[in-house]
């Protein structure tokens, strides 16, 4: 909006005339933080007021944790940045030059709630005072971020709060019902938050239709509109880093060859359907799986190099090897750029080639995840997994020969459901299954092994098949805070009891001990509080007493 008045010949004196001095000083003297912004220019004997609209604030939050007694590792981690909301600030940015053009962009602010806590999360908003606040969060902090929204919605009544992530995508009436949040964007958030944004701008109080929400509409009933359709993950631009209130905080993970790391994602989604994985937020709408354009993946790759000086990176798509060819052509552009660069990432075992392993090798690569959940054939099919047991050993004979370092991950007592029936595994089973790991390790086709309960978490289709034959504990579900751990048990399997799992996370404590040293010098010694979460502080005292005797055994063989 701009003003101008007519000033009288004798006040025409230009811009430092007495008159016009004081009048600019009394308007300076106002708060203006959230007020009107005017402008003032003069000129031809005409004062002009420019009033500007002040900008709009975003505060994007990862939700901190509610406390619980911890029993076991923690799932929700402090290892790597908010690595979402800095895809969705930068696609942001990147939408809003494209279609606003020089219009003054809303001021965007990522906090890491998990990193900072509850208390000082909810500081941080308050002294923000944003407009629009999005909160993403998975099961585990989702009582948490229900708690920090209700805090925030006391205080800033006039704030537009949006919820999204894995836990808002799988239960957005529960999101809805349990805090003061006005939408809930299920699946991919980037386009659907910028268009938020936009209406917001436009004078929408609440905007509503947005494909890919879910609000309440205007008599309180739950309103759910069409899925979105998939963004297109080129027109994603390197992840806002620079929108983060901390940088130097994290510490990566609890294995690595060099300091400065950084977690990317060259994919999104995966084609497969195992029971036990809640991968919602890529299943709202087809295709399913995407891929990134590897030279523009590895251009990002390369701009965190120079810009940050970021020598490793851990790729955590689910599979970095669903497409053979576009895997090779990744590789082929690192080797080419000659980046130097170390990295790890997680691979489906029946994808792994000679040729693969060859390239991943020589462009860096030097430690994979693979899924390998179970030793025992009559679960893998169960669970839908789609391989075999060799292939779990076929795949790490290729890497081992490759020098890559394979950590091989498990579930123990899986649940699966067949024509309706519960079926999941004995303990007889699950011995198998330890068996299976130790025959790895001892064969040295896995460095490294992870080991979990099975937990059926919303959006997975074992949630589902939980709820149906109600194996759920009491007072597990709406309590998701007590999800947050890797040996929590979360269902009650007949003929199952505590002391069963109790002895088999001990064994399974015992043979990652024997074999920890083989990663001893990759340990991230920045991080040790990450490692002794993951494996529980009472069986870390077991595992380095087993350390201990098992370095002292070799030494002595060699003197």
């Amino acid at each position: 909006v701009v003003l101008f008045f007519l000033l009288p010949p004798r006040q025409s004196q230009g811009k430092n005339s007495p008159n016009l001095t004081r009048f600019f000083e009394e308007v300076s003297k106002s708060p203006s933080d959230r007020k009107a912004m005017c402008g003032f220019s003069y000129y031809d004997g005409k004062l002009y007021i420019e009033i500007k609209k002040p900008l709009m604030r975003i505060q994007l939050i990862n939700a901190p944790m509610k406390k619980c007694k911890r029993v076991g590792g923690e799932i929700v981690s402090t290892m790597w940045p908010p690595y979402a909301l800095m895809c969705l600030s930068a696609y942001l940015a990147k939408k809003w030059k494209e279609e606003m053009g020089h219009a003054e962009m809303p001021g965007i602010t990522i906090t890491d709630g998990v990193l900072k806590g509850a208390d000082a999360t909810r500081q941080r908003v308050l002294e923000h005072k944003p407009d629009i606040i999005g909160v993403t969060f998975l099961t585990p902090n989702s009582t948490g971020a229900y708690d920090l929204i209700n805090d925030i919605r006391k205080e800033l009544p006039g704030a537009l709060i949006v919820c999204g992530g894995v836990h808002a995508s799988a239960l957005p009436e529960e999101v809805l019902s349990r805090s003061g949040a006005d939408i809930v964007v299920c699946g991919e958030g980037e386009q659907t938050f910028y268009e938020i944004v936009r209406a917001r701008i436009d004078g929408a109080v609440k905007p509503e239709g947005l494909p890919g929400t879910v609000y309440h509409d205007k008599k309180g009933a739950f309103l759910r509109t069409d899925p979105r359709k998939p963004v297109n993950l080129d027109d994603i631009p390197m992840p806002g880093y620079d929108y983060l209130e901390e940088v130097d905080v994290y510490k990566g993970f609890r294995f690595k060859k060099k300091s400065n790391e950084m977690y990317v994602m060259s994919t999104r989604g995966c084609p497969f359907d195992c029971c036990f994985c809640s991968n919602v937020v890529w299943k709202m709408a087809k295709p399913y799986f995407r891929t990134r354009n590897p030279a523009m993946f590895v251009d990002q790759l390369e701009n965190f190099v120079k810009r940050y000086g970021v020598q490793e990176f851990f790729d955590m798509a689910d599979e970095f090897n669903c497409n053979l060819r576009w895997a090779h052509e990744v590789c082929d552009e690192i080797i080419k750029r000659n980046l130097k660069i170390y990295w790890k990432c997680q691979l489906r075992v029946d994808k792994v080639t000679d040729e693969l392993a060859r390239s991943l090798k020589k462009s860096g690569c030097w430690y994979v995840h693979i899924g390998a959940e179970t030793g025992n054939q009559r679960t893998l099919d169960g669970i839908g997994k789609k391989v075999t047991l060799e292939q779990i050993k076929g795949s790490c004979r290729i890497l081992k020969k490759h020098g890559i370092k394979v950590n091989a991950l498990f579930m123990l007592y899986n649940i699966w459901e067949k024509d309706g029936e519960l079926l999941f595994e004995n303990l007889e089973e699950n011995t198998r299954t330890l068996d299976f790991a130790g025959s790895l390790l001892r064969e040295g086709l896995a460095a490294n092994i992870g080991m979990t309960i099975t937990t059926p978490y919303p959006g997975s289709r074992l949630f589902g098949i939980a709820g149906r034959h109600g194996i759920i504990k009491e007072g597990m579900v709406g309590n998701w805070e007590k999800w947050n751990q890797v040996w929590s048990i979360a269902v009650n399997l007949p003929g199952v009891t505590e002391e069963d799992i109790t002895r088999l996370k001990a064994a399974s404590g015992r043979l990652q001990a024997r074999y920890l040293y083989k990663m001893l010098f990759m340990i991230n010694f920045k991080n040790l509080r990450q490692l002794f979460l993951a494996k529980g502080w009472g069986l870390f005292k077991v595992q380095l007493n087993l350390l201990s005797r098992s370095l002292g055994r070799r030494f002595s063989r060699q003197l």
